[in-house]
C-alpha cells in the first residue's frame, strides 16, 4: 500500500463517508506514526467495507487528498442544502414539530453540522460553506423554538451525535434565556447559536466526550482540549465579517468561570460579557442535567435534580453579568 505525508491531506469523519460517500471515486488514507499516511482505498474501489472495518476497530477519522476532499464536501454541502430547503418549504413554522418532522429535521441538521465541522476545521470557509453554516444556524434556532427539547430528549439522542445533541440542548436553554432579557432578539440568538455550533470544531468525538464528562475539571483534560477555545477563535477570526465579535467572544471564553478557575485564560467575571455569561451558565446547566445519570422516565427525580443544579448555579455564578444570567435561568426552570 502507498504512503504519503499528512501535511496536505484533509481529515474527515468515517461516519460522513459512510453516510454520503456512495458513488464517489476517492482515495482514502489512515494515519500512521510520524505524520505518515497509508492508503487503504483507491479511487476505483468501493470503500464501504474497509471503512466499516476500521470504524469497528474504533477509528473515527480518515484522510483524503485535497481534490477528493473538496469534491466530496462540495457535493454533500449542496445535497444537504437542497434537503433542508425542501423540508423547510413544506413546513409551517408556527406549528409544533411532529415526531416524524423532528426525526427528519434533526437528522438533516446533524449531518449538516458534521459537514460544517469538517469543513471549518480544515480552514475551508468559502462563501458556499458559510452559507451552509448560516442555514444550519437558522434551522437549529427554528427547531429549538418549536420543540420542547427536554420532553423529546430520547428522540434527539437516538438521531443526533453526542455533540449536536449537546448543542441543541444548550441552544434551547440559551434562546429561552435570551427571551427574558430586554436586549434579546433574533439576531442575538443567531450569534449565540452559531457560537455553539462551531466552538468545538477542532475537537474529535472522543475529545468532545472527554470534555463533557470532565465538567470543567482541568486535571482530566489534555493540553489540546484546554487550549481549543483560543485556537478555534483564532481560526474563525479570519472570517470576521461572518463571525461577529460576540460570537468569537463566546467561542474563546465558553469554558471560563466567574472566579477565574476556568480555561484557557483564567478570566474572571469582570471580563465576561452578558451574552457569554448566558452561554456559560446554559452549558453548565446542560452538562449536569443531562449527564450519564439522567433518566427521562423519572420525572419527579429529574425535577429534584434540576432544582439542585439551580442552587449550584446560584452559589457559583453570583458575580457581574453572571448574576442576571442566573436570574434568567432560575425564572425559567425554578
Amino acid at each position: 500500500m502507498e504512503e504519503a505525508d499528512e501535511l496536505h491531506y484533509k481529515k474527515i469523519k468515517i461516519e460522513a463517508l459512510l453516510l454520503y460517500g456512495s458513488g464517489f471515486e476517492i482515495e482514502i488514507y489512515i494515519k500512521l506514526a510520524k505524520a505518515k499516511l497509508l492508503k487503504i482505498s483507491h479511487r476505483d474501489e468501493d470503500a464501504t467495507g474497509v471503512l466499516k472495518k476500521y470504524q469497528d476497530r474504533g477509528l473515527e477519522e480518515v484522510y483524503l487528498p485535497p481534490e477528493d476532499f473538496n469534491l466530496f464536501t462540495t457535493t454533500v454541502r449542496k445535497m444537504l442544502i437542497d434537503k433542508i430547503s425542501a423540508e423547510t418549504s413544506e413546513d409551517d413554522p408556527d406549528t409544533p414539530l411532529s415526531d416524524e418532522k423532528i426525526e427528519t429535521k434533526a437528522k438533516n441538521l446533524n449531518a449538516a453540522h458534521d459537514v460544517v465541522k469538517t469543513i471549518f476545521a480544515s480552514g475551508n470557509m468559502t462563501d458556499e460553506n458559510k452559507e451552509l453554516a448560516k442555514i444550519l444556524t437558522d434551522e437549529t434556532i427554528k427547531m429549538v423554538k418549536r420543540t420542547n427539547i427536554f420532553e423529546r430528549f430520547n428522540q434527539f439522542k437516538k438521531t443526533c451525535s453526542n455533540e449536536y445533541l449537546h448543542i441543541v440542548l444548550v441552544c434551547y436553554v440559551c434562546n429561552n434565556m435570551i427571551d427574558t432579557f430586554t436586549w434579546g432578539n433574533d439576531q442575538i440568538k443567531q450569534k449565540v447559536t452559531l457560537a455553539a455550533l462551531v466552538c468545538d470544531v477542532n475537537l474529535s468525538p472522543e475529545e468532545f466526550d472527554l470534555l463533557i464528562e470532565a465538567k470543567g475539571d482541568k486535571d482530566k483534560l489534555t493540553k489540546k482540549i484546554l487550549f481549543h477555545p483560543i485556537e478555534t477563535a483564532q481560526l474563525l477570526a479570519q472570517e470576521s465579517k461572518f463571525f461577529s465579535t460576540e460570537t468569537l467572544a463566546i467561542v474563546e471564553q465558553h469554558h471560563e468561570q466567574p472566579n477565574g478557575s476556568g480555561f484557557p485564560k483564567g478570566l474572571d467575571y469582570t471580563r465576561i460579557s452578558p451574552l457569554t455569561a448566558v452561554y456559560i451558565i446554559a452549558n453548565y446547566f446542560i452538562e449536569r442535567m443531562f449527564d450519564k445519570s439522567y433518566d427521562e422516565n423519572e420525572t419527579d427525580w429529574n425535577k429534584e435534580k434540576l432544582q439542585q443544579i439551580l442552587v449550584q448555579i446560584k452559589n457559583k455564578f453570583y458575580s457581574g453579568n453572571f448574576r442576571k444570567a442566573y436570574e434568567s435561568i432560575n425564572q425559567l426552570y425554578s
